[in-house]
C-alpha cells in the first residue's frame, strides 16, 4: 500500500479539531498509542500497540519505507495483525531502537486521515495521510489542500519521524529536522 504523509509542528491542537470538524471530518475519538521501533537491515518497522480503537485494543505490526524530508511524501507500507506478522516472520526482532509514547486524536476527511498527536516528551503535531489510488499525482494535490485548509494552526513541517525525534531527544540533542533535507 502507499499513502502520501506529511508531519508538521502543531501549534493550536484545539484549532485543528476544529478545523477538522468544519471540514465534515469524521471524530474517531482519541487512541492511546505505543509504538516500539526495531533495528533492521532496510526500511522501518514498528509493532504498534493501540488502545480505543473501536472500543478495544489491538496490535499490529507496519513495516515501511519513507525518505526523511520535510515536504509531502510517499510512503509504501505493510501492516500485518500480530497473529500473521508471527506467522509469516516467525519471530520477533531482537534490537529495540526507541519506543514512542502518543495520543492521537484520528479525524478521516473523505478517506485523508488526519492525525492530532500529542506525543511524550516531544510536543503537538499533525499528520496528514492521503492514500494513493492509481496515479500519485492527486494525492499529492489533495494533501496540499488539506494542509492549506490547517495553515492557521500549523508550524513547521518536519523531516524526521517520530522515533528519530524521540532518540534525538533522549540524546540530549533539542534540534528538530524541520524545512527540506533533500
Amino acid at each position: 500500500m502507499k499513502n502520501i504523509e506529511l508531519k508538521l509542528e502543531l501549534r493550536d491542537p484545539k484549532l485543528a479539531a476544529d478545523i477538522a470538524r468544519h471540514l465534515g471530518g469524521s471524530d474517531w475519538g482519541v487512541l492511546q498509542q505505543t509504538d516500539t521501533y526495531f533495528r533492521t537491515l532496510s526500511g522501518r518497522l514498528k509493532r504498534r500497540e493501540t488502545l480505543g480503537w473501536r472500543g478495544g485494543a489491538s496490535v499490529e505490526y507496519i513495516e515501511y519505507e519513507r525518505p526523511d524530508r520535510a515536504v509531502p511524501r510517499a510512503s509504501s507500507f505493510q501492516i500485518y495483525p500480530e497473529k500473521l506478522f508471527l506467522e509469516r516472520f516467525g519471530t520477533l526482532p531482537r534490537q529495540t531502537e526507541c519506543v514512542v509514547v502518543k495520543s492521537r486524536h484520528l479525524f478521516v476527511i473523505r478517506g485523508t486521515r488526519i492525525h492530532i498527536d500529542r506525543v511524550e516528551s516531544l510536543g503537538t503535531f499533525l499528520e496528514i495521510e492521503v492514500s494513493v489510488v492509481g496515479k500519485e499525482s492527486p494525492a499529492y494535490e489533495r494533501l496540499a489542500n488539506i494542509r492549506e485548509q490547517f495553515s492557521l494552526a500549523l508550524g513547521q513541517p518536519l523531516a524526521a519521524g517520530y522515533a528519530d525525534l524521540v532518540q534525538k531527544a533522549a540524546a540530549g540533542r533539542t534540534d528538530r529536522p524541520t524545512g527540506d533535507t533533500q
